[in-house]
């Protein structure tokens, strides 16, 4: 099965999947926990909004004017997450919407994890996936635009292609 034939013409911007969100807000957590400078990369004043409490026309955080209170409310989320996740599972992002969390910037920020996302990602079905590595957790990630994606395919059709693993840390995998 192709991989780039199953989704050239099928992207949507976005997968409503719970399980690629919380993917999402995984990698968003562990950016939170790398050093300031990796941090200024990824949550600049370009790529970062200013939060608004919900109902609220006056900011309620802003990267650039507060970098230890984003490196807090992702420190906190982190932690609200593997409570809810070991009582609800991947449903724990439902609850959030659900019920008043403990803190009322986590559905903004939540908002701009998956609004800010760029690229698709599909959960590989398990023939698809890799035996060697071992995790039901593989993902199929298109970080270009459906154009390119369909140049793409015309190219590896002609010329071949192989998937490899590139093994670089979790802080990279957007760049690859």
């Amino acid at each position: 099965r192709a991989f780039g034939a199953a989704v050239t013409g099928e992207f949507s911007g976005q997968n409503a999947n719970l399980e690629i969100w919380d993917l999402l807000v995984a990698m968003a957590i562990c950016a939170g926990r790398m050093t300031q400078e990796r941090m200024d990369l990824l949550f600049n004043q370009e790529n970062f909004p200013t939060l608004f409490l919900p109902g609220s026309s006056e900011p309620a955080l802003s990267y650039t004017h507060n970098r230890a209170k984003f490196r807090a409310l992702l420190q906190e989320l982190a932690s609200y997450r593997q409570r809810e996740v070991g009582q609800h599972g991947i449903y724990w992002l439902n609850q959030v919407y659900r019920e008043v969390p403990i803190n009322p910037l986590f559905g903004p920020l939540l908002g701009w994890i998956w609004d800010s996302n760029r690229s698709y990602v599909l959960a590989l079905a398990d023939e698809d996936r890799v035996p060697e590595l071992i995790t039901p957790f593989q993902y199929l990630l298109l970080s270009a635009p459906p154009e390119m994606e369909a140049a793409f395919q015309t190219l590896k059709a002609k010329h071949g292609s192989t998937f490899c693993f590139h093994g670089s840390g979790s802080s990279n995998w957007h760049c690859i």
